[in-house]
């Protein structure tokens, strides 16, 4: 007997259902074994040992194009099923790493202890960060992380004799360019950090970035495809979401060497489903909550990336 995907995902309004990869991975599942279907994160539960392991899974009905973008898209009725060992869970769940997420991931790690895959592994989101692990690497740009501008003054202050007044600011877990902001040595940022709360990350403004910025996506050691993300003529955002362009590109060997080393660490951590940001061969994120992409990344290749990995 095949195996039954359920994806984990947040509410439907929340998601741009036409490029959704979670919703093309869904689909895709569904069109190779036949039994897919849709658990939302405020509907997730878990039960102990030995007690029936019964979740609200959604049926849908729907349509991948030929460009890979997804047509008439339908939630369909919701019925208890009962979870079993050969079932798989997809964590398709959109950071902010929040304390929603982690006690998402907490219900994952139990549920995995009870004989259901869980893809990517829990534990393995929980033990790395996205942004922190590309600056672990030996190549990376500069970085400087925490949340106190009296210390980050003096950092800026030695950035700006090598890169100039200009900067990046971002929030250390939000996902998809947002929050991040671009601004002058010669602005009021000190309000600037404060807005965001939390930790942030400043980097010098790279203008490379201007250029483009690549999106690889591997599947454990395997390169599974690669888009050039170009930003808006005047913007400087790289993110699909935030109106960037993309189209297929080709991986240089040094690229392709960086990535697979930290497949490497990443798949002793059960993390198999990864997609790299990598700017002029250096990685600048790590991709392991939830990688997208898949439609622009199938798109662009004119081929099913999700089949690819679901197969």
């Amino acid at each position: 007997m095949s195996a039954r995907h359920f994806f984990l995902i947040d509410p439907i309004e929340k998601l741009n259902i036409k490029k959704d990869s979670s919703l093309l991975m869904a689909l895709s599942a569904q069109e190779l074994a036949g039994q897919s279907y849709l658990i939302f994160k405020d509907d997730f539960c878990v039960a102990t040992a030995g007690e029936s392991l019964t979740q609200k899974a959604y049926s849908f009905s729907g349509q991948i194009g030929s460009d890979f973008y997804l047509n008439h898209f339908k939630l369909l009725a919701s019925e208890p099923i009962e979870l079993k060992a050969n079932d798989i869970i997809h964590m398709r769940l959109d950071p902010p790493m929040d304390e929603s997420y982690l006690t998402a991931l907490w219900l994952l790690q139990l549920l995995q202890s009870q004989g259901i895959e869980v893809r990517n592994h829990p534990s393995g989101i929980l033990a790395v960060n996205e942004k922190i692990l590309a600056y672990q690497q030996d190549s990376t740009y500069p970085a400087w992380l925490g949340s106190n501008v009296e210390q980050l003054e003096k950092v800026v202050g030695q950035w700006m004799v090598d890169y100039g007044d200009d900067f990046i600011l971002k929030p250390l877990n939000s996902f998809s360019g947002i929050g991040v902001k671009r601004w002058s040595y010669s602005k009021d940022w000190h309000n600037i950090v404060s807005d965001l709360k939390g930790k942030v990350i400043v980097q010098p403004f790279l203008k490379q970035v201007l250029t483009g910025e690549k999106r690889i996506l591997f599947y454990r050691e395997k390169m599974m495809a690669a888009i050039l993300k170009k930003p808006q003529s005047g913007e400087f955002l790289t993110n699909i979401a935030q109106g960037a362009s993309y189209q297929a590109c080709e991986v240089t060997d040094l690229e392709l060497k960086r990535c697979q080393l930290l497949c490497s660490d990443l798949k002793a951590l059960h993390v198999d489903l990864i997609a790299f940001d990598v700017l002029d061969q250096v990685i600048t994120e790590v991709n392991i909550t939830c990688p997208g992409l898949l439609v622009e990344l199938s798109a662009a290749h004119a081929r099913n990336i999700a089949i690819e990995l679901l197969d």
